[in-house]
């Protein structure tokens, strides 16, 4: 099956947009859910679900469930090291330099208070700074993943989704919150934005849809216009809502507990379900659409992009108030160079992991080449 570099140009995008949040500048407010209730962080999620589930079903077919949990454990561990080594590096340049707190101060702010205890708390994940709080979540999804595989090639696609779903209805009830504050209680503690109970459905949902995809052979779902049309509908209603156009007094603004992102709070986790239809209503008919080769190259380096951006926004944290003292074009040259920044990381990756391939080609070479001369001298 030949990778669907659409899925790859929309974790791009999903990337490129988080990079944009987390910069200063007027495309930053074009930038943040513009089309609902609805960030890149949850793209990325459920992106990332869906590619693990094409690509790790097919390990789990051909390696088994042992195979495939070695695989998950040794992803979980590059997904630690590659989320621990610059929380380290801003770890010890506050140390260093503990002129940083101006800067980094609303970000880092138990760093300067406590170093050793928030150095202890952030190896074991439970202390995650600003913009470091998907990856932890993350490394959690992928060492559950091999079972969720291993269920839905079982048939239990059933228990799959309802158990997911009733984490996710558990999490509405504040659990990770009171979590927190009692683990608060012994480190200093800061489980980030996302509640995995909550968030895991978007990674779950998706990774059965990735298994899903690989054995269906029927008619797409995108075909059909009357299911389009009403979920256009619902989107255009919520789009409504979120930019305030409906009357005084609508129930649901902007941080109303219905869109929290924290829990995906019930509206805002309709809004994602729509628009990702919507997405792959124009991916599935419009396919040149989601072309662009830079976004799918950023893509398919989605973890080293995504931490490199997480070293470029720190790094240039405390030049952000002079970047937003000059004029608005020369903010949005800047945004562009950051953005163009991102490629670095992909290209190096790319070549790294080009080289590896060599050296295995190589040595499988040798390895046949002498096989035949031990052949040829029986």
């Amino acid at each position: 099956m030949r990778r669907d570099t659409r899925l790859d140009a929309l974790r791009g995008l999903m990337l490129v947009l988080m990079m944009i949040f987390h910069w200063p500048g007027p495309l930053r407010r074009y930038t943040h859910e513009p089309v609902g209730f609805v960030s890149a962080a949850e793209g990325f999620v459920f992106l990332s679900g869906l590619i693990a589930g094409l690509v790790f079903s097919r390990l789990y077919m051909r390696l088994g469930f042992a195979g495939l949990k070695g695989r998950g454990l040794r992803r979980a561990r590059d997904i630690y090291l590659y989320h621990i080594i610059p929380f380290i590096l801003v770890w010890v340049i506050a140390i260093v330099a503990p002129a940083t707190e101006a800067s980094w101060g609303s970000a880092i702010h138990d760093v300067y208070q406590a170093p050793w205890m928030t150095l202890l708390s952030g190896s074991l994940l439970l202390y995650q700074p600003r913009f470091f709080d998907i990856l932890p979540m993350y490394i959690i999804f992928v060492l559950f993943m091999p079972l969720v595989i291993q269920l839905l090639a079982a048939g239990r696609w059933r228990a799959v989704l309802l158990i997911s779903a009733g984490l996710w209805g558990i999490s509405q009830l504040g659990v990770w919150r009171e979590l927190e504050s009692l683990l608060g209680k012994i480190l200093p503690v800061n489980l980030g934005t996302f509640d995995p109970f909550a968030w895991q459905m978007l990674f779950v949902w998706g990774l059965a849809l990735g298994y899903w995809r690989l054995s269906y052979r029927g008619p797409s779902i995108f075909t059909r216009r009357g299911p389009v049309v009403v979920v256009a509908g619902v989107a255009g209603l919520l789009l409504l809502v979120r930019y305030r156009f409906l009357p005084p007094g609508a129930p649901v603004y902007y941080d109303s507990p219905l869109v929290d992102i924290t829990t995906l709070a019930p509206l805002r986790l309709v809004n994602f379900v729509v628009l990702a239809y919507l997405v792959g209503f124009v991916a599935v008919q419009f396919r040149t659409l989601l072309s662009c080769r830079w976004l799918a190259f950023l893509g398919q380096h989605s973890l080293q992009v995504f931490t490199f951006h997480l070293a470029v926004v720190y790094a240039f944290m405390p030049l952000f108030g002079s970047i937003e003292m000059q004029p608005a074009i020369v903010q949005v040259l800047i945004t562009l160079l950051a953005l163009a920044s991102l490629s670095v990381p992909a290209w190096l990756h790319q070549i790294y992991r080009q080289g590896k391939w060599g050296l295995r080609r190589s040595g499988r070479s040798r390895h046949s080449a002498a096989s035949v001369a031990r052949q040829d001298n029986k």
